[in-house]
């Protein structure tokens, strides 16, 4: 096997181990007793993990500087409940009671993958859809050189989200997400990767 493709494989199983790592949250919440799920209804138990989400994302689908990363991404993201906080206004509400998030992206093809977390906004729209956006930062693995530096600069870049929900059922969610990550210029170059897709969401709150 050559250096390039056990260097590919590698990156691979790192981002396998990151993915274990998010979803270990999910695991000791599946863990939990089912003893402790059997309260009344006036008492409902209220889980730190507010939505749970996998899906897959097209990677990087401008493909400017670095035309090689490509195929596709398997995502996973954890989002925790927000503070029991109420404003009693609809925009402090949103703006000033985010959720928190940590998640991952993971290239099938052995490219750059990501691990990131930030705050996440989502506000109501018509019937059963919303709007949801995030911000934050990425750690990426990516390795390749251009001219003597990796393709993303930073190790560490900004990461922001967009995505349409629907609400299919009380606790199920599809969702329409646009995902970026860049350094905003902070460091040289600044290609990033701009991917788009899927995910379903299961909502325990």
């Amino acid at each position: 096997m050559s250096s390039v493709r056990q260097g590919r494989w590698w990156r691979l199983v790192r981002g396998v181990r990151v993915a274990s790592l998010c979803l270990a949250p999910l695991s000791a919440w599946l863990a939990f007793p089912a003893a402790a799920c059997a309260q009344s209804q006036d008492a409902p138990i209220q889980s730190f993990i507010d939505e749970i989400r996998t899906g897959l994302y097209a990677h990087d689908v401008r493909r400017q500087q670095h035309a090689d990363e490509k195929g596709m991404d398997v995502n996973a993201e954890v989002l925790f409940a927000r503070p029991a906080i109420a404003y009693g206004n609809t925009f402090a509400d949103v703006v000033l009671n985010p959720r928190f998030h940590l998640g991952t992206s993971i290239s099938v093809n052995g490219d750059t993958s990501q691990l990131y977390a930030g705050v996440t906004w989502d506000m109501p729209l018509i019937d059963r859809f919303s709007l949801e956006l995030s911000f934050g930062g990425s750690l990426h693995d990516d390795q390749k050189d251009w001219l003597g530096r990796g393709a993303f600069g930073c190790p560490l870049n900004f990461r922001e989200s967009a995505s349409v929900g629907y609400a299919v059922t009380e606790h199920w969610r599809l969702y329409a997400t646009w995902a970026h990550m860049s350094n905003a210029g902070l460091c040289e170059p600044n290609s990033g990767i701009t991917s788009v897709g899927g995910r379903l969401g299961y909502v325990l709150n």
